[in-house]
């Protein structure tokens, strides 16, 4: 899956928008994903602390990664 797909999965699914960010900036609180220096970074985020960094070569590993960690947490569904 690429982010565009990942987005429209996410909001399908009514997970909370105010949860995650995929367009490269960095959500509230909760799970980010951006593109760094020819890497997929996925990251959470909690009160200005990036932290649990995972970086991946193709973004279709890193979109997986996101989905699986998000779906797995129950407070991020609207």
């Amino acid at each position: 899956m690429k982010v565009k797909e990942l987005k429209v999965r996410l909001q399908k699914e009514k997970f909370n928008p105010h949860c995650y960010n995929v367009d490269g900036g960095k959500p509230l609180d909760g799970y980010g994903l951006v593109f760094r220096s020819g890497l997929w970074v996925y990251f959470t985020f909690e009160r200005g602390i990036e932290s649990n960094q995972k970086m991946f070569l193709a973004e279709s590993e890193a979109c997986d990664y996101f989905y699986n960690a998000i779906n797995e947490d129950p407070t991020v569904k609207s």
